[in-house]
């Protein structure tokens, strides 16, 4: 038995395979680890915000439209990396990274009496994959027990997937997992790890667009075939020959959904070291002069946003004689104690802060 650290039981379920299973967590009361012994290199107590550097090793599969998948952390073949892949998720919300858009071609999601399935083909270089890499498969037991990921789990609409299987290459992804049914592990068998995809889950993988359907089972579930006097044995990876890939389900209904993929949503932190009132004071000393009696220049600012630069930009405006006394006033009061920052929320945190001036005639004692 495993004792996670927020109290949460949970057991290695030794399957009649021989392969175990981490099974029993809820998704609202995760450990920070669910394999700390395995030699986990990510965790399962996972934020909410998503971050392109996230460990999360939780994947969600709700629908076309809100799911994940592991795929490697950084570059890396599926095959080096599918003991330390994390997850990458359609919707933000889970503390994941997210999926770039762009990263599908196609999607085509089904949901069935005994699992939810999703076939596609894609540009996955966008999740690390490295270009040309024909993949690997990833599931919840390994060679080990431990999982590939290691303390990777999945959950669905009725909590857990106990069992689940999923092949990625650098242009194909699918994903199969298994409600805990009878049969979910003949459904969601984990033992053709070189046979791929379209063996594995047959399905559409080549139609345009992004569609979600409910349908029925495959007629049987991968590896198992009816010989003529209607008895049904399994084949095993290696034995020759290689029959070919079983029949897709039927689909009853269809609908179309939008492609997935969305990008982070910016910080929240935005130049908070730029206090508002100091940049007042900034662009006054630094560029006003009298122009006649009436008339008075100083520097306004504006702030524009360049890859990792923000720009200051102070530029000369003309302004009143009453509208320059009111800024003598100012000048004249302490800084407040509680000076607030410049509310620049939709622009993210900046790596450098550049300051430009626009002509007229500077102070030269500021």
């Amino acid at each position: 038995m495993l004792t996670p650290s927020c109290g949460l039981v949970a057991a290695l379920l030794l399957l009649p395979s021989g392969f175990a299973v981490l099974s029993g967590f809820d998704p609202k009361n995760l450990p920070t680890r669910s394999d700390p012994s395995g030699g986990q290199i990510g965790y399962n107590k996972c934020e909410t915000k998503a971050r392109p550097d996230s460990l999360c090793q939780n994947i969600f599969i709700y629908s076309a439209e809100d799911f994940c998948f592991f795929a490697p952390p950084e570059p890396k073949s599926v095959g080096d990396a599918e003991r330390e892949c994390v997850s990458y998720c359609s919707q933000d919300g889970r503390g994941t990274r997210l999926i770039p858009p762009g990263t599908f071609r196609n999607l085509h999601y089904v949901r069935t009496p005994h699992y939810v399935q999703i076939t596609g083909l894609g540009d996955f270089t966008k999740v690390n994959v490295p270009s040309g890499d024909t993949g690997g498969e990833l599931d919840p037991s390994g060679a080990d027990g431990h999982g590939n990921p290691i303390g990777g789990l999945a959950f669905g609409e009725k909590g857990q997937f106990n069992h689940w299987t999923e092949f990625l290459a650098h242009d194909e992804f699918c994903i199969r997992a298994c409600f805990n049914l009878p049969g979910a592990e003949r459904y969601c068998q984990h033992i053709y790890d070189l046979m791929g995809c379209r063996w594995n889950m047959p399905g559409d993988y080549d139609s345009d667009g992004f569609d979600q359907c409910e349908g029925e089972d495959v007629p049987l579930p991968m590896g198992e075939y009816r010989r003529a006097n209607g008895s049904i044995y399994t084949w095993h990876q290696g034995e020759i020959p290689t029959p070919e890939p079983g029949a897709p389900g039927k689909l009853n209904s269809c609908k179309l959904v939008r492609a997935p993929g969305t990008s982070y949503s910016p910080s929240r932190r935005s130049l908070q070291a730029i206090p508002y009132w100091s940049l007042f004071k900034l662009s006054f000393a630094l560029c006003w002069h009298e122009t006649n009696i009436t008339l008075m220049n100083w520097c306004e600012w504006s702030v524009t946003y360049t890859p990792n630069t923000y720009i200051i930009t102070l530029e000369p405006k003309t302004h009143s004689k009453a509208e320059y006394d009111s800024a003598i006033q100012l000048w004249d009061m302490p800084n407040p104690q509680n000076d607030s920052a410049i509310q620049l929320w939709d622009m993210p945190n900046p790596q450098a802060i550049s300051l430009e001036y626009r002509g007229g005639t500077q102070r030269s004692n500021y």
